[in-house]
């Protein structure tokens, strides 16, 4: 049952994170997208913090009044009760994007005289062929999202590159207290997070944004899935000097990695073909 109802948690988690994101970039753009999306996960791990600090008291002031498994099943519909406040919340995101379209939509008809509803229908239709043309930045990007998350993640904390490496650089060869250390992770994924996710709107077509959003998403959790199966069997066998030698190998593949997307990104790379530019000239057409 645990499974079945963790499976279900995370399909409306992931699904609802995904959706966030698209929204974001639908409503913003340039400079002020990487400031949204940097106030969206903070307010995200705020929530994160609030909830693991105050289930216990809720818990504890059923617990005088209702006590066994009763109690526990109280506490949980008081964050059911939260989970509903925001299908409330989406309910006036959905209405409100609705409205901007609708605006959007008139001032297009307005400005060019054709029927442009049809084509943005059929600009809409989403391809599974489409991921055969994402830019191989976007699979660049994944790597790096894999890497680093399955690198940051095991210490339920929060992930820019070099000062994650000094983190495990730190943990596998230091004795420095851990809360320095937490907090340099914490440094690191607010700086990687703020600035990794708004990139995917600047190597993916508008077309294809939400098919890009939804694979790496998806790459994300899949990597997470594995790593978490293959460093549990790699602590039981050599230990966590190994599992930390282990995080540097894959934060310094993703930095490497990082370093060479800057590289293709910039005019000098001639010998490299950006075939997602060629395919957003393409898909725009």
């Amino acid at each position: 049952m645990y499974f079945l109802t963790s499976f279900f948690f995370s399909l409306g988690g992931e699904s609802l994170t995904l959706v966030q994101n698209i929204y974001l970039v639908k409503w913003f753009s340039g400079k002020e997208l990487n400031f949204v999306f940097g106030f969206a996960l903070s307010f995200g791990r705020v929530g994160s913090t609030i909830t693991l600090n105050i289930m216990r008291p809720i818990y504890a002031l059923i617990d005088q009044y209702i006590h066994g498994h009763v109690c526990l099943g109280m506490t949980m519909f008081v964050a059911a009760a939260f989970a509903f406040l925001s299908w409330m919340c989406s309910l006036v995101l959905v209405t409100c994007d609705r409205q901007r379209k609708r605006h959007k939509t008139a001032a297009l008809m307005l400005a060019i005289d054709e029927d442009i509803s049809e084509s943005s229908e059929e600009s809409e239709k989403v391809r599974c062929s489409d991921i055969l043309h994402l830019s191989p930045k976007l699979w660049l990007l994944c790597f790096i999202c894999v890497t680093y998350y399955t690198s940051i993640f095991p210490f339920v904390s929060n992930a820019l590159i070099s000062i994650a490496l000094v983190v495990h650089v730190l943990f596998a060869f230091t004795f420095v207290i851990p809360y320095v250390i937490v907090v340099l992770s914490g440094i690191s994924y607010s700086l990687l997070a703020s600035s990794l996710w708004p990139c995917i709107s600047y190597v993916a077509a508008s077309k294809v944004l939400a098919t890009a959003y939804g694979l790496i998403s998806s790459v994300q959790n899949l990597g997470l899935a594995l790593v978490y199966l293959y460093i549990g069997s790699l602590v039981d066998r050599h230990g966590y000097f190994l599992l930390e030698l282990h995080f540097l190998i894959l934060l310094s593949g993703k930095y490497y990695s990082t370093f060479f997307n800057l590289f293709h990104s910039y005019p000098f790379s001639f010998f490299l073909i950006d075939f997602g530019a060629v395919y957003d000239r393409h898909i725009d057409r």
